[in-house]
């Protein structure tokens, strides 16, 4: 893959050197990882790293600086910039848990983005970049989820499943009421702290269908929605998987 600077002056580019070199070490495995093991047939051509001006206003309008297409990942690589977007969600939230990981958010949480980012390009989901995928919630979860199973040790792992359950406790009587198949139906219009709440839950539905229903084995998982998928997709994925009531349990569990 190639590894394409995108910023506005040489010199901002050369603050990044070091944190895009060590990515590219890391990402190199974890691409040979997803050929070998999920699939990964066609790899994105290349990352555009990028600030998040650039990367929300000039390549793209979507809000989230870390996005890709067919051909291209964009995203920044500043841990900076990166904690800003996300306290300019969580920095009001009465919750220390959640404030406190992305005030201190960390170049291993960037790098588990620029891997979601990757996943996307497994052959193992059958919805095209150009279609409407259907059952988005499956698609970001596994994304979320294989890149950080791989990519960060089990304590970290640990760290982010406890935030994330957090995060759904807290914004569960804002937004619990919906079916967390209605993920992606209305995109980004929405602000942002609904849309990584429908993440949230995207990403640990799936760590359980894959810890808890599968045995730890993602690629059972796969199969499953590939039957339902070519099965004509008769009922909705949540169905399908059992999981409809499954935040009424892991909301409490963050609770405790």
């Amino acid at each position: 893959m190639k590894h394409i600077y995108a910023f506005e002056t040489p010199y901002e580019a050369v603050k990044y050197l070091e944190i895009i070199e060590s990515f590219k070490v890391r990402l190199k495995d974890f691409k040979a990882l997803l050929e070998e093991e999920y699939e990964l047939n066609e790899p994105p051509k290349g990352f555009v790293w990028t600030p998040v001006d650039l990367a929300t206003s000039t390549f793209s309008d979507i809000p989230i600086p870390a996005y890709t297409n067919r051909n291209l990942i964009y995203m920044t690589p500043d841990i900076g910039e990166w904690r800003n977007f996300f306290m300019k969600i969580y920095g009001d939230v009465e919750n220390d848990l959640i404030k406190d990981f992305y005030q201190h958010f960390k170049d291993e949480g960037v790098l588990t983005i620029a891997g979601h980012e990757m996943v996307h390009h497994l052959d193992l989901f059958p919805d095209e970049f150009d279609e409407e995928r259907d059952s988005i919630w499956f698609e970001e979860g596994m994304c979320d989820y294989i890149a950080r199973k791989n990519l960060l040790n089990p304590e970290d792992f640990e760290i982010i499943t406890n935030v994330e359950l957090a995060i759904v406790a807290y914004y569960k009587d804002q937004y619990g009421t919906r079916s967390i198949d209605e993920f992606g139906t209305s995109s980004y219009i929405n602000e942002l702290s609904s849309i990584m709440y429908d993440y949230s839950r995207s990403f640990l539905t799936v760590k359980h269908l894959v810890e808890e229903q599968n045995n730890n084995n993602p690629i059972e998982v796969f199969k499953q929605y590939k039957q339902w998928y070519e099965t004509g997709r008769k009922e909705p994925l949540s169905t399908f998987f059992n999981v409809e009531n499954l935040f009424i349990t892991l909301s409490n569990k963050a609770t405790l």
